[in-house]
């Protein structure tokens, strides 16, 4: 569950509110109150004391960095609107650092500063600007009290905008661009110390105001209401509602029905956080939502360095994991290069062997091929003694040969005949292993020239068995 810590620095004290959970449903789960002495009267052991006792709730609430939202006190700063014209959006914190003594009581180089652009008119080609100014010496202060307890800001922002934020949560507000004309809501912060009062239209925040305490409280924010309506000229009647929060107050607390018959506005607690500080409230909003406020008055420096104490840890945690990667990596690599070079080294022992046993193969190989013909001609064709034996049978003793030629499937016989050369060609004709028998010349007395093709098998007689 998402958890958020709030910190509401004023000169008196530093108040620390853990908040849990999100939304309407965000719960208070921690609360703590360190008083601040005057600078310098505060010993070394008194600091590491508050120091420790801050560690530990922050221990027991389980606060990490990037969650810790701080504000400093209205009356601390000059927040205001400005309006400028359009052309110099593209270089506004120029403008402003240049003429920041036009719109404050302090020097250029006194003054830490931040805004947010809340409205743009294209007819007029204006600028609004939210804009908030505090004094260096006096943030720095602050920062150095948040060193001493061992607290890392994530933002830092004015008491006004942390209330905004809590309206907006419980109103559920939401921007609208451009902004249009909207109903007025005002909130009211009640603590012993007195009150904060802030006006806004919509979600925009219009007016704010911080008073120490007074006497008579309810005509004093009937009076300060009405300057404010005035100031962003509008009417009392254009307020929809005041809403109200009280803490800490010792004396008797406000009733909402007596607020509401005084000012003709109807007065609401500012539920469910009636019985918190709504600058706390929002503060701790804002971590639970991760939304950090639009005016950071965090210097620059310092958001750097919370951003890296925010991520130090994974980044430390990302670090050794990729460190032993490239380190297993590196193992593999050699490894996989030793075994590469002890194969080329056992390749070129080899080597010789493995030629000798090519050329042997190749060898092999061509004598099986010759071993296959020789097969193949062995089965396709009769033998010459085959060839011989059947002239010698079916050849009559008065014929002779002088020459005999046997080459592929044919035969030439040449030779002498005392008989008919034509009867020597039936004879040859009737043979089981001759066939297509012919003159290859014609006869001259009695001399021939024979030629036969002979068959590839030798003609068996079969005999069919009825």
């Amino acid at each position: 569950m998402a958890t958020s810590l709030a910190v509401r620095l004023t000169d008196a004290h530093t108040e620390f509110l853990c908040l849990q959970g999100s939304g309407a449903r965000a719960k208070v789960t921690g609360q703590l109150t360190i008083p601040s002495a005057s600078p310098g009267q505060e010993s070394d052991s008194d600091t590491a004391l508050l120091k420790k006792k801050v560690a530990a709730f922050l221990k027991k609430n389980k606060i990490c960095n990037g969650q810790v939202f701080v504000s400093i006190p209205r009356e601390d700063v000059v927040l205001r609107e400005i309006q400028l014209p359009m052309v110099v959006e593209e270089n506004l914190q120029q403008v402003l650092t240049y003429e920041l003594d036009r719109y404050t009581p302090f020097a250029n180089d006194e003054a830490h500063f931040a805004f947010q652009i809340v409205a743009r008119n294209s007819d007029a080609n204006t600028l609004t600007l939210l804009f908030t100014a505090v004094e260096k010496v006096r943030l720095q202060r602050y920062l150095t009290r948040l060193l001493l307890l061992g607290v890392t800001p994530t933002a830092m922002e004015v008491t006004s905008t942390a209330m905004l934020c809590t309206l907006r949560q419980i109103r559920k507000l939401r921007d609208t661009s451009p902004p249009l004309p909207a109903p007025l809501r005002a909130m009211v912060d009640v603590s012993e110390t007195g009150y904060e009062l802030i006006i806004a239209e919509g979600p925009h925040l219009r007016y704010t105001r911080s008073i120490s305490k007074r006497d008579d409280l309810v005509m004093h924010l009937g009076e300060e209401m009405d300057k404010g309506i005035a100031a962003i000229k509008r009417k009392r009647q254009d307020v929809q509602e005041v809403i109200l929060a009280q803490t800490g107050t010792q004396g008797e607390r406000l009733s909402l029905d007596t607020l509401a018959a005084h000012l003709g506005v109807p007065v609401t607690a500012a539920e469910p956080f009636a019985s918190e500080s709504m600058v706390l409230v929002g503060l701790g909003l804002r971590g639970l939502q991760n939304d950090p406020p639009a005016i950071n008055l965090l210097p620059r420096q310092t958001k750097s360095q919370s951003q890296r104490r925010r991520y130090a840890p994974t980044m430390a945690l990302l670090a050794l994991v990729g460190c032993l990667t490239i380190g297993y990596l590196a193992i593999e690599v050699t490894n996989t290069r030793s075994t590469l070079q002890d194969t080329n080294d056992q390749l070129r022992t080899l080597s010789p062997q493995i030629a000798a046993m090519t050329t042997l193969q190749d060898e092999a190989t061509a004598a099986e091929q010759q071993l296959q013909e020789l097969e193949s001609l062995a089965v396709d064709h009769l033998g010459v003694l085959d060839v011989l034996k059947e002239l010698t049978t079916i050849v009559p003793d008065l014929n002779w040969l002088t020459n005999l030629t046997y080459k592929g499937h044919s035969i030439t016989l040449t030779g002498k005949t005392k008989s008919s050369a034509a009867y020597l060609i039936s004879l040859l004709e009737h043979s089981s292993i001759f066939y297509d028998v012919n003159f290859s010349e014609p006869v001259s007395g009695q001399e021939f020239r024979i030629q036969a093709k002979v068959r590839t098998l030798p003609v068996t007689s079969s005999t069919d068995i009825p």
